[in-house]
């Protein structure tokens, strides 16, 4: 995890958007970070690695996520509606309870991922890989 970047990540979406703005060309490494309970809406994280971070009970409604890597991250009770993650490796992560409505995760790649009692009304699956994902039941 880079720490100047979970610090600026920290200030909220509108500094962190500035920030992506003038650092286009550098992938964020935000593995294993803790944002439980943070509020990044509408934040630009296309690409990054957030690996193994948790995002339980957070706030990531708009969130820009294309092509990131969120594998075994952690995001129950997490808000995602809105949410752009066209492309994001899920692998293993875990979305139990999750607000997923309206939601982009086509050619996304939730396989063995959790989404147990998520809310995924009109979220788009179109070419996501959802084998061995817990899909449904209760929690």
């Amino acid at each position: 995890m880079n720490r100047e970047q979970f610090s600026i990540l920290g200030r909220g979406s509108r500094k962190w958007n500035a920030w992506r703005a003038q650092h286009a060309d550098i992938d964020p490494d935000l593995s294993g970070a803790n944002f439980g309970w943070a509020d990044l809406c509408d934040a630009h994280l296309e690409g990054a690695n957030l690996r193994g971070a948790c995002f339980d009970s957070a706030d990531l409604t708009g969130v820009h996520l294309e092509g990131a890597s969120l594998v075994r991250a952690s995001l129950v009770r997490t808000n995602l509606s809105r949410a752009r993650l066209q492309g994001a490796d899920l692998t293993g992560a875990d979305l139990t309870l999750a607000n997923l409505s309206d939601a982009d995760l086509s050619r996304a790649d939730l396989r063995g991922a959790s989404l147990r009692g998520a809310l995924m009304t009109t979220a788009n699956f179109k070419g996501a890989k959802l084998s061995e994902a817990a899909l449904g039941g209760r929690y």
